[in-house]
């Protein structure tokens, strides 16, 4: 085959490959390296090629599933092991929710790899479009930030458990809290913004739905509820340990001084609420929260102050 039927049987099979991610070739990647929009970085377990719409269905087909638990434990369970057979029904439910949340939540500060090919595609890397990353901040907000959806309380996880949808959503708000603010997370982010890479969502985009959708730009009128305190908190408290752990406040990189600016914009923030907000009990939260936020970042450490 000389060089010119070569060149035409290469771009034969390019064109095949187009809008085929399983076709594609990219070099192998380190373990840290996140891959995302193509079939190598789908929810676990289900098949679609669009997370957000396969985990806004996932998450519909729980809501329509909830009513109907009770009756299919009675239909199941073993008659010597009721209330082991149970728990593993509600762990096997409660996780899906995690895993549609998460898996979509990792989408943000992920990058897609694709072959770079003459008159096919002129980019190896590209970075979450910012459209993409504020529809993912937008569902997080739908169902999680705005509240424990009612259907989350199953009435009889209630009576023999005692969780409800409040306290089932400790472990998933500290798990969201924990992508959002990790160090991997933050840096790919701020890769495109430093970078000048017009149309992506970058860390100022984050951080920016983060302060719309957790601490309700900071408004002094909206009060705080127990849902909202824990919410509010874990997002701080993940921020700071990550400020701690990169030793931000010593470092002279470009996350480090964002990591600094943002900290001392959140502390006046906070402080202000503690003062100002209409809400008495608010005030008292935000006074706390405040505090701290101050203390870790005097001492550098959150480890030896509130816990979850």
């Amino acid at each position: 085959m000389d060089a010119k039927a070569e060149t035409e049987a290469l771009s034969h099979l390019a064109a095949k490959a187009k809008d085929k991610p399983a076709l594609f070739y990219a070099a192998a990647t380190s373990g840290d390296y996140r891959i995302n929009g193509t079939d190598s970085d789908k929810i676990e377990a289900d098949l679609g090629n669009n997370k957000l719409e396969t985990a806004t269905l996932g998450l519909k087909n729980m809501e329509r599933l909830a009513p109907q638990l009770p009756e299919i434990f009675e239909k199941t369970h073993r008659a010597d092991a009721p209330w082991t057979d149970f728990v593993g029904l509600m762990a096997q439910y409660n996780s899906l929710y995690q895993n549609y949340l998460s898996g979509v939540m990792n989408d943000l500060g992920g990058v897609a790899v694709a072959p770079v090919l003459r008159e096919y595609n002129d980019k190896a890397l590209t970075y979450l479009p910012r459209k993409q990353g504020q529809e993912t901040m937008a569902f997080l907000n739908r169902y999680l930030f705005q509240g424990a959806p009612e259907w989350r309380t199953v009435p009889l996880e209630e009576d023999v458990i005692g969780l409800v949808g409040e306290s089932k959503s400790a472990g998933v708000i500290m798990n969201v809290c924990r992508g959002l603010m990790g160090k991997n997370t933050l840096a790919r982010l701020l890769t495109p913004q430093e970078n000048g890479i017009t149309g992506t969502y970058t860390l100022t985009d984050l951080f920016n739905d983060v302060d719309r959708y957790v601490f309700l730009n900071y408004s002094t009128t909206q009060r705080v509820d127990r849902f909202r305190a824990l919410l509010q908190y874990n997002m701080v408290r993940e921020f700071m340990l990550t400020y701690s752990n990169t030793k931000a406040a010593q470092g002279e990189d470009p996350l480090s001084f964002f990591l600094v600016n943002k900290a001392k914009e959140m502390e006046k923030k906070l402080e202000r609420l503690s003062k100002t907000h209409s809400d008495a009990a608010s005030r008292i939260y935000y006074r706390g929260l405040s505090i701290f936020l101050t203390r870790s970042l005097n001492k550098g450490s959150v480890s030896s102050l509130l816990t979850k």
